[in-house]
Order: structure tokens, then sequence, then C-alpha cells
């Protein structure tokens, strides 16, 4: 049997979308894998129990994954810039993944879709983290959440081109 308690450890907290996902998805809706199959995703984590769980989850969808430990080697790497989505860890060694992502936006000729994912609890600290212009999914996040967030984030950039093609 697994069982699973959750007990918010900040009153702000239970204010929060459900589902793990504290940028403002449900994920009720149920999400076809295929749509991502062939994409590269970068995964920038460095406890290496829920990188391998990242990884080996987005990569039975289809999904070609590139894992770094941290945001110098993830920056370092030549093919980084050739990802279709990021999906980095906030508290890093080092370079936070905001401003990782903030990098890797200014040397990328176009948008690019990302997510930060934080283990923080306190809902003060998971506010600030969403005013950086991320989208931000607390962990532990399963499959569906995840895929869930990409989708919404790539819908979201792609209405946005389609109002500014049309305006």
């Amino acid at each position: 049997s697994v069982f699973e308690i959750t007990v918010p450890l900040d009153e702000g907290l239970s204010e929060l979308p459900r589902g793990n996902n504290v940028a403002g998805h449900t994920s009720a809706v149920e999400i076809d894998p295929s749509r991502f199959a062939n994409w590269r995703v970068v995964v920038v984590e460095d406890d290496p129990v829920l990188a391998m769980s990242i990884q080996l989850s987005l990569e039975s969808t289809g999904i070609g994954v590139q894992l770094f430990s941290s945001a110098e080697v993830a920056l370092a790497s030549p093919t980084v810039l050739e990802a279709d989505f990021y999906i980095s860890d906030f508290i890093l060694p080092g370079m936070s993944g905001a401003e990782m992502l903030g990098l890797i936006q200014s040397r990328s000729s176009r948008p690019i879709d990302a997510l930060l994912m934080t283990g923080e609890a306190d809902s003060d600290r998971i506010c600030r983290m969403q005013k950086l212009g991320w989208r931000v999914l607390q962990k532990p996040a399963g499959l569906d959440s995840l895929l869930a967030t990409m989708r919404d984030i790539v819908d979201a950039r792609e209405a946005s081109q389609t109002v500014v093609a049309k305006g």
C-alpha cells in the first residue's frame, strides 16, 4: 500500500492551486504525451535521484532529455540552446535556475519555454520566485503535472505569438 499525506508548512500554501503546481494549473485535464514526442528537454537538477526520476519519466513519453547537475555545466554545453524546453531546480549550487534561464533566454534567438521546480514551502518565497517571470512547479511533481505545466507554458507562448502576429 502507498499513501500520501500533505501537510502545508505555511498558512499561505493552502491558498495555492492543488496538484503541486503553483503556476496556476489544475491537472484534471488529460495530457497527450505524444505532443512532446521527439522534443529535447534540458533538465538541471542537483539532486541525482530526483534528476534521474525526471529523466526516466520524460523519456518514457518519447522526450529526449539532457541532464545537468548545475547551471554552469548546462551553460557550458554547446547544445543547450537547441532544447525545446527547459526544466530547472530553482536552488542550485552556484547560479540559481532563474539566473540560468535568463542567460539562456538572452543567448537564444527565440523565446524559450521553461519552468522552475522548487521544494520550497514558504509561500512568500514562492511568490517572489513567480515574479521572476518563469512558471514554478512545486516538488515533488508527478509526470501528469509536469506535462500539463509544459503544455500550459507552450500554449500560452503560442497564443501570445498569435495575438502579436495578428495585432
